[in-house]
């Protein structure tokens, strides 16, 4: 089972509890890194770091580079799947809540 996202406050309507990662994609040519949550109600919520007027080239790139070289691992000590999940929590993306399940 891959991880999930628990929900500290369940979302009304629809009745959403948990996210899990269903998609993620990076591109080192364009730099941009597309995430997408879904939820257990079917719902859907795609985050894209891209180059925009509050995030800069080098902040695109460094965060391309920590995640190639697996540093979410080595020094955060988290899968990829809890890793990208506690970034949309950190941005407001996802709500709080409790990350279980195991990596895979």
């Amino acid at each position: 089972m891959a991880e999930i996202l628990t929900l500290a406050v369940p979302v009304v309507p629809p009745s959403t509890t948990t996210y899990r990662v269903r998609t993620f994609f990076m591109d080192p040519d364009a730099p941009s890194i597309k995430t997408e949550y879904e939820s257990n109600a079917g719902e859907r919520i795609v985050w894209r770091y891209v180059v925009d007027e509050l995030t800069t080239l080098a902040q695109v790139q460094a965060a391309l580079s920590y995640i190639n070289k697996g540093r979410f691992k080595t020094i955060d000590g988290v899968s990829l799947q809890k890793f990208l999940i506690r970034e949309a929590q950190s941005r407001g993306i996802l709500g709080a809540g409790d990350i279980s399940g195991t990596e895979s």
